[in-house]
């Protein structure tokens, strides 16, 4: 027997549980979760929502404050849908917790933007990230994102 991984109401259940003044809406086949993340003691407060869809990657977006661009209109390490790039192929798969994985990278995610708004440099993890003259390669324009199905790593 196959194991078919964490269902969508366990994900339900578990987010509840550790974010309850998160909501979310469960569909048959799909899973939306919307809550407030602060990164740290002096960040901003963060509406991220996460969506899942069995048998794929969550996506994660930040809902407010609308993420702003550096002077040439890119951000760092996200997907070309405008999506938060969180972690690489096969790191997240469907037998782990979104409250344990997803979330929780989503706030590290939000911690290295609020450093990069100040510091003009992305010092998260990433493939790039041990290489600072690489650093151009983890900013995407914000004028050229489109809603993608594939997604390719960073």
């Amino acid at each position: 027997m196959r194991n078919a991984g964490v269902s969508l109401p366990q994900q339900a259940f578990a987010l509840r549980s550790v974010y309850p003044d998160g909501t979310v809406r469960l569909g048959p086949s799909s899973l939306l979760w919307r809550g407030r993340l602060k990164p740290s003691g002096l960040a901003e407060q963060y509406l991220t929502e996460v969506s899942l869809q069995m048998s794929h990657q969550p996506v994660v977006n930040v809902i407010e404050p609308v993420l702003k661009p550096d002077g040439q209109g890119r951000l760092p390490h996200i997907w070309e849908d405008g999506s938060l790039c969180l972690n690489t192929a096969g790191q997240w798969t469907t037998n782990m917790l979104l409250v344990d994985t997803v979330v929780p990278w989503a706030a590290e995610w939000l911690f290295h933007y609020e450093i990069w708004l100040g510091a003009g440099v992305w010092f998260g993890d990433g493939a790039l990230a041990e290489r600072p003259e690489a650093q151009a390669q983890l900013l995407h324009p914000l004028n050229e994102m489109h809603n993608v199905q594939g997604r390719a790593t960073h």
